[in-house]
């Protein structure tokens, strides 16, 4: 290659970065871009210009000379719009679409030309590809055959795109980077480049662009031409606008392609769709795909209106994809496997192990709702080992079974050692299963206080304290040997209270009276067969016993989904969303966390300050809190006061939010707590030690 050739690859590369650079300097409005790239913002808009100009006008022309190949080098593709390229088709089309596609999806294509044919009239022509994408990569991979009795004219093409910049699930821009490989052993690579965007601002309009053979990539003498691609998609079906899509795309060039295409897709139903494309030169092609969920299959059949209309090509494809997509149903009566251990718990550790996973409740929660409307599953069977549970987590989960149920599906717990709150949750399902070598402890609600008093005379160490609030009673542990009759007033009540919801739900669950099961909360502890006769739970047996049961119950052998909970769904929706911030206000409030667990009420505090100026359009903060410092609690009531200024806050509760856990709860819109929520106390105190004996 001569020195000058070397120097116009080299200028290629550049104009795209820099455009690519300028692009993203532009939309990100600053960002995490480098202090360097912001402050030269209007020099390298300039020299981008520049670079990008001369770039494009000192390419050689094309030569003259016509070989089979397509305006960028592709094989012939499905119908694709470069405002809707759906999932691994996006590094075809358009790289920005790659934003949207499930994060693991594979795509073959397999193209038979029909009208190139060997002397003997055995077909010829044709191509082979595969696309996918990993992560936040697409890679695709391209066997492009326009006549194999030539065989100096077959190639292969690779592609690597991924997005630069994703915003608010509708505002995407990316670039790809091209190869293409003559498979002509004398044949030289070619690089070359394309940039897109793709905004989707609405639920039934999305807009594209992208350039195409920004390096002018050549192959066996033949030089691409730089390409402009603008697209437009609406879907106008108000009410199911996923159903019908119709594109129409313009290419800006000076080829003999034509200018204007058209494309739509119907979803007939869920596991049919029918595609179609044309063109203003009468070309046109249709198709229909056949999806099963998770895999899927079509053909599509090109005419070509060149000598007359006849079929030019056919294209085969085949789809595996990690996420599962609308289609045909295959296996339903399914049972929804999940299984509550150590590894539950209530909040995500923000430092995780390498090998181990954490679960929340809200994690089986949302698990359990997307299960009550998922046709395949009839089911759900929970398997309850040594969980960590709270009031208010186990009612969040009851609600989410008795929407299970409410949609007609049963649901049923495998038990093995379970206290109160275990078997609070699971009193809620339709069978109750046991292992022979379990136990049950429905010993009843317990409120407990303990007080330091008499350790503290011991050790010549005297507390005083004023309080404002007879019902104040966090200073009485150290002060008092025994509660104050306000005190006791308080945990009586709560006791009472837990006792009426455990007990109530347990007689509605199992069928009994509640007088019965209050008698049985006497007893307090009962082995396997013990509960068996006490009608607290149905069968006891070994796990791998369960089935015989189970399909007696659901009139067919369970088929079991052991990790239902990892699954997802693709939502192929568009347009912007409403966007809510959720933060966590969690532990005793002090100016910074302490070596126990507590909360931060600075970093509290500044997280709500920057979400006043954030886009996102409502925040939830979610309280679990039993109170601290006053002075620390005033700085997030603060920063809720002039976040409410300017976005709707809502305050969810979780187990407790009492004293200063109430008062940043306060300025809220709207407060929603569980019926076992702590909430009130609002009170003051300060507490000295006197160490003088």
């Amino acid at each position: 290659m001569s020195y000058v050739n070397q120097f116009k690859k080299i200028n290629y590369i550049l104009s795209m970065e820099a455009t690519i650079g300028m692009i993203f300097a532009e939309l990100s409005d600053g960002g995490n871009l480098s202090m360097g790239l912001l402050a030269g913002r209007q020099d390298m808009k300039k020299w981008c210009m520049f670079i990008f100009v001369a770039s494009w006008a000192w390419a050689p022309p094309s030569p003259a000379q016509d070989l089979p190949y397509s305006a960028t080098f592709d094989m012939h593709l499905p119908p694709v719009s470069v405002a809707g390229s759906p999932g691994p088709l996006s590094l075809a089309a358009n790289p920005a679409g790659l934003a949207w596609a499930p994060s693991f999806d594979l795509l073959f294509l397999h193209q038979q030309d029909l009208n190139t044919q060997d002397d003997s009239g055995v077909l010829t022509g044709g191509a082979t590809g595969l696309m996918s994408k990993l992560g936040g990569w697409g890679l695709g991979v391209q066997w492009v055959r326009p006549d194999e009795e030539d065989d100096h004219l077959n190639y292969l093409k690779y592609t690597l795109a991924a997005p630069l910049l994703v915003r608010d699930h509708w505002r995407s821009i990316a670039w790809g980077l091209e190869v293409l490989d003559p498979t002509d052993t004398s044949g030289d690579l070619s690089l070359d480049f394309m940039a897109g965007a793709m905004i989707r601002p609405f639920r039934f309009l999305s807009l594209g662009i992208v350039g195409r053979n920004l390096g002018r990539a050549s192959l066996n003498g033949q030089r691409a031409e730089r390409l402009l691609d603008m697209g437009i998609a609406v879907r106008p079906l108000w009410f199911a606008p996923e159903k019908f899509t119709l594109a129409a795309d313009y290419r800006l060039s000076e080829g003999e392609d034509p200018p204007i295409r058209f494309s739509g897709h119907m979803n007939i139903i869920d596991g049919i769709s029918l595609y179609g494309n044309g063109d203003i030169d009468g070309n046109f092609g249709g198709g229909v795909m056949i999806d099963f969920q998770r895999v899927g299959a079509g053909t599509f059949v090109h005419f070509a209106n060149d000598d007359g209309l006849e079929p030019a090509n056919v294209l085969l494809t085949a789809r595996v994809s990690r996420q599962n997509h609308p289609g045909f149903i295959v296996s339903k009566e399914k049972t929804a496997e999940m299984r509550l251990d150590a590894n539950l718990v209530a909040k995500r550790p923000v430092a995780r192990g390498l090998f181990k996973s954490f679960a929340t409740t809200r994690d089986i929660e949302l698990a359990i709702r997307r299960a009550a409307k998922d046709e395949r599953i009839d089911s759900l069977l929970i398997k309850i080992e040594d969980p960590e549970l709270s009031w208010t987590g186990v009612q969040e989960l009851r609600a989410a079974i008795a929407k299970f149920r409410k949609a007609g599906k049963k649901i049923f717990f495998y038990l093995q050692a379970v206290d109160n709150l275990r078997y609070y949750l699971a009193s809620a399902g339709d069978g109750l299963f046991m292992d022979p070598a379990g136990s049950l402890h429905l010993t009843g609600p317990t409120v407990e206080s303990l007080f330091f008093r008499g350790a503290l005379d011991m050790l010549g160490v005297r507390a005083e304290f004023v309080r404002i609030g007879k019902y104040k009673s966090a200073v009485e542990a150290m002060a008092f040997e025994e509660p104050t009759e306000a005190n006791q007033e308080v945990m009586n009540s709560l006791a009472d209270e837990y006792a009426e919801q455990l007990f109530g739900a347990v007689a509605a669950g199992r069928g009994l009276e509640k007088k019965k099961v209050q008698e049985l909360a006497d007893r307090g502890m009962f082995d396997a067969e013990q509960a068996k006769e006490a009608g607290l739970i149905d069968e006891v047996l070994h796990f791998d016993e369960l089935d015989q049961n189970l399909a007696k119950k659901l009139g067919h052998a369970p088929r079991r989904m052991a990790r239902y909970r990892h699954e997802s769904w693709h939502q192929d929706r568009w347009g912007a969303r409403k966007r809510i911030a959720v933060v966590h206000a969690t532990g005793t409030i002090a100016y910074q966390n302490s070596l126990t667990s507590g909360m931060n009420a600075r970093q509290i505090a500044h997280t709500l300050q920057q979400l006043r100026d954030a886009d996102v359009d409502a925040v939830v903060l979610r309280v679990d809190s039993p109170g601290g410092s006053g002075a620390a609690s005033d700085l997030i009531w603060r920063q809720l006061i002039r976040l409410k200024e300017k976005k709707p806050v809502i305050v969810s509760m979780g187990s407790v939010a009492a004293s200063g856990g109430y008062y940043i709860s306060a300025p809220a819109d709207i407060i929603v707590a569980n019926p076992s929520t702590i909430t009130g106390s609002i009170g003051v105190f300060t507490l000295f030690f006197d160490l003088s004996e």
